[in-house]
C-alpha cells in the first residue's frame, strides 16, 4: 500500500469523492516542503489536521490518556487554501524536473489534488489533508 497523503473534506459522509493518489506526494514530501519554504507558503504538515476522535485513538495506541497541549481540534482550510498551494508547487516542479525524481507522478498527484480542491470550492465545503500509514 504505502504511506500517502489524502484529502478529508467536511462534506457528509458517503457524499463526496476526494479521492486521490497522494502517494508521489509523500514519498517526495520533504522535497516538496523545501519548495514551500523557499516559496514562503506552508508546508504539508501545516495542511494536515485531525478529528478528536482520531487524535484520541493516536494517544491511546500510545499508551496516552489525554489530548496533547498543543491540539487545539480539528482545521479546515478553503479551498483556494489548497489550490494556490498546488499551483504554486506545480509551477516549482514544472521549472525543476530533471532534478527531481518522479517529477511527472508528483504532478499527476498535484493535478489530482487541483481537480478535487476544484470541486471543493465548488460546492463551498473545506478540508485539510491527512495521512494514511
Amino acid at each position: 500500500m504505502g504511506l500517502a497523503y489524502y484529502i478529508v473534506t467536511n462534506a457528509e459522509p458517503g457524499t463526496f469523492d476526494a479521492y486521490v493518489n497522494g502517494k508521489a506526494i509523500a514519498r517526495l514530501a520533504s522535497v516538496i516542503n523545501q519548495y514551500a519554504e523557499d516559496l514562503g507558503i506552508s508546508s504539508i504538515e501545516d495542511l494536515m489536521s485531525q478529528s478528536e476522535e482520531e487524535m484520541r485513538g493516536m494517544m491511546e495506541e500510545a499508551g496516552l490518556d489525554q489530548l496533547p497541549d498543543w491540539y487545539t481540534g480539528e482545521k479546515w482550510f478553503p479551498a483556494q487554501v489548497g489550490l494556490s498551494w498546488v499551483a504554486a508547487i506545480k509551477g516549482a516542479v514544472s521549472k525543476d524536473r530533471e532534478g527531481i525524481a518522479e517529477s511527472e507522478t508528483l504532478l499527476s498527484d498535484l493535478a489530482e489534488y487541483e481537480e478535487v480542491l476544484t470541486k471543493i470550492r465548488q460546492k463551498s465545503l473545506r478540508w485539510h489533508l491527512a495521512i494514511d500509514y
